[in-house]
């Protein structure tokens, strides 16, 4: 084989390591609130450079981190309030090390 295709190969490998590669996640928040008395939930307004991180990974990332969200909170029996008077906020964005 000669050394061309060795490189070819080893680059498209590493390539489709890469792009395998999974998403990890974190959630932040005080570990010493009780969220017992909490009902209702907002979003918070993304910056523009949270926007944009989001648009680079995917343009319909900033959807589905809403929409996966909005389902686990509604399993846990909270109700997003659009009246923008939520008992706590949620945000959630990519961090790109």
């Amino acid at each position: 084989m000669s050394e061309w295709r060795i490189r070819s190969v080893l680059v498209a490998s590493l390539t489709l390591a890469v792009a395998c590669s999974t998403v990890r996640y974190s959630a932040d928040y005080d570990r010493q609130a009780s969220f017992t008395d909490f009902q209702t939930y907002g979003w918070e307004a993304l910056s523009e450079d949270e926007r944009a991180a989001l648009a680079r990974v995917s343009p319909f990332l900033e959807r589905r981190l809403q929409r996966a969200v909005d389902i686990q909170l509604a399993d846990r029996g909270f109700v997003e309030d659009s009246q923008g008077n939520p008992d706590f906020w949620v945000s959630a964005y990519p961090v790109i090390p």
